[in-house]
This record gives structure tokens, C-alpha cells and sequence, in this order.
């Protein structure tokens, strides 16, 4: 075996190099053994804080079970510490508790349409392996699940007819009445526009969102003016219903109002509204001590 001063001088260099570098992983691992000794220490002082003396004849594996319990008391410390040896180095997990009683699945609404999908085995499983036949259907692994219909648009093309006259030279040309719409001459049905009613003021969902999923989701490009256009519209037609509820409310005894205030989030419309507030107070007008 060749000492190191024999070696040539690249080959010293670099064995001494290997020689430091092994140096400082001896004493890197010596402090990383005395940390983990002292991580244990600490380990087994907070154990003794939580489960009391009987902790210090607890394995390693029975402490993480400990741990995992929501609540523990010190009765069942006790009964892990008593156990034999064998156990305590190789604990059971905790069985899950079964749930009594349990009423399975809700079912879903009877009164919904059902609609069955059969789903045929693969053609290798229709066929017996051993003789060849067609095995025969014995029965069928039902389930059910909840299933809707995207919304569907269709654009309806209104023909009205145009009679002639073969006598009648002038005006001998009749065609059918135009049906009544909700916006007169409008490319919008009345079905549609009632289904804008109820988007808005049922599902509350605002003119401007519902002109975005026209176009993202089913490629229809409405303006916001049109759609707008026609819930003024049907609002107009509307108005008599709203005289009628407004003369029977005035007709009874007895009003009741929601006067529930909405109080502003942002700090800047907040003083916006007191400097108004003050604003109309000292000018003094008709508005004098509004806010």
C-alpha cells in the first residue's frame, strides 16, 4: 500500500481533498446525531406534559396513535402504558366506529321524469367462454342520478301568407295578421322575453351577465340595448298590474313597509354622502336636512 507522500502531486492534492471533505461529514453527522437526540429529550418532556408520568413506559409507536385522538384522557394513557411490550412496539390502529342504523342514500324526487340508459357488457363478456353461447341478461345494477338539459335556442321563422287576386288589379294582395309581440317587430319572441323577466327578477341575475352567457356558452350576440329595450317593454305593459296592487294596498287600513337602511362599505362614498349631507344643510334649499 502506497503512503501518501509517494503519491504524485495532483493525486496528494486531491486524496487530502477527500480527506477534509470526509472530516467535515463526520462532525456534520456527529451534530446532527446530538439534535436528534435533543429533538427526543424535548419530545419525551412535552409527552410528559400531555399524558403524565405513564408516558415514559410508551413506545415510539404508541405516541403517534395518542396524538392522533381528539380527546384523550389519562385512563387511557394508563391502559397504553399496562399493555405488554410486543403491543406497545406494534400497536393495532383504531377501528373505525360503525355508523347504526344508517338510512343509505336520499332518493331523488319522484315526481321527475325518468329516462332509462342501458349499458350493454362488453361483446367478449356476451359470449360464454366455455361452450360459446349468448349468455343470457339475469338482471340489471340500477342506480340513479340527477341529469338536466343545457338550454336549447332555436330561431323560429314566421311565414305570413300573401294571397293574391287574379281580377283585382289594385289592392288585390292580402297577408296574414302579424301574432302579437311584447316589442313590436322585434327579432325577440315573447318566450324569450319572458325568459329575460325571469333571469332578472327571479334568479337576479342582471341584464348585462346574461348578454355575456348568451354569448359564451351558446354563441348568440345580443346588444345590452335590446335586451333592455324589452324588459321596458314588457315593464309598459305591466303598469295596469301595478295600478291594480298599488289601488288595492291603498284600499286597506293597514300599511306595512321594510325601511331597512343599507349602509354604505366604502370609506370615500361615505364621506361623499356627509359632505352632500352638509351641503344641503347649509345651502338651505327645498332639500334642507335630507340626507
Amino acid at each position: 500500500m502506497l503512503a501518501i507522500e509517494q503519491l504524485p502531486a495532483s493525486a496528494r492534492q486531491f486524496v487530502e481533498g477527500l480527506q477534509a471533505k470526509t472530516a467535515g461529514l463526520e462532525t456534520e453527522n456527529s451534530r446532527l446525531q446530538r439534535l436528534l437526540q435533543l429533538k427526543d429529550e424535548q419530545i419525551k418532556l412535552l409527552n410528559f406534559r400531555l399524558f403524565g408520568p405513564k408516558s415514559e413506559k410508551l413506545s415510539s409507536a404508541q405516541i403517534p396513535l395518542l396524538l392522533a385522538e381528539i380527546s384523550l384522557s389519562a385512563g387511557e394513557v394508563q391502559q397504553e402504558a399496562e399493555l405488554p411490550q410486543e403491543q406497545k412496539d406494534h400497536p393495532l390502529p383504531k377501528a373505525k366506529k360503525p355508523r347504526p342504523n344508517h338510512p343509505g342514500r336520499e332518493k331523488l324526487a319522484e315526481h321527475l321524469e325518468r329516462r332509462e340508459e342501458i349499458i350493454a357488457c362488453c361483446p367478449e363478456d356476451c359470449a360464454c367462454a366455455k361452450c360459446g353461447a349468448e349468455r343470457p341478461v339475469i338482471g340489471y345494477e340500477t342506480r340513479e342520478e340527477l341529469a338536466c338539459e343545457p338550454a336549447k335556442f332555436w330561431v323560429r321563422v314566421v311565414k305570413r301568407e300573401k294571397r293574391g287576386s287574379h281580377c283585382l288589379e289594385e289592392q288585390g294582395v292580402v297577408t296574414a295578421p302579424a301574432p302579437a309581440q311584447i316589442v313590436p317587430k322585434s327579432k325577440l319572441s315573447n318566450e324569450f322575453v319572458i325568459e329575460i323577466l325571469a333571469q332578472k327578477y327571479h334568479q337576479h341575475l342582471p341584464v348585462y351577465r346574461q348578454c355575456a352567457t348568451l354569448a359564451e356558452d351558446h354563441g348568440i350576440e345580443l346588444s345590452r340595448k335590446t335586451l333592455t329595450d324589452a324588459v321596458l317593454a314588457a315593464g309598459g305593459l305591466l303598469s295596469a298590474v301595478v295600478r291594480a296592487q298599488a289601488a288595492e294596498l291603498v284600499a286597506g287600513a293597514y300599511l306595512q313597509a321594510d325601511e331597512t337602511t343599507v349602509p354604505c362599505q366604502t370609506p370615500e362614498k361615505c364621506r361623499a354622502a356627509r359632505w352632500s349631507s352638509t351641503f344641503k344643510w347649509d345651502a338651505g334649499g327645498p332639500d334642507r336636512g335630507s340626507s
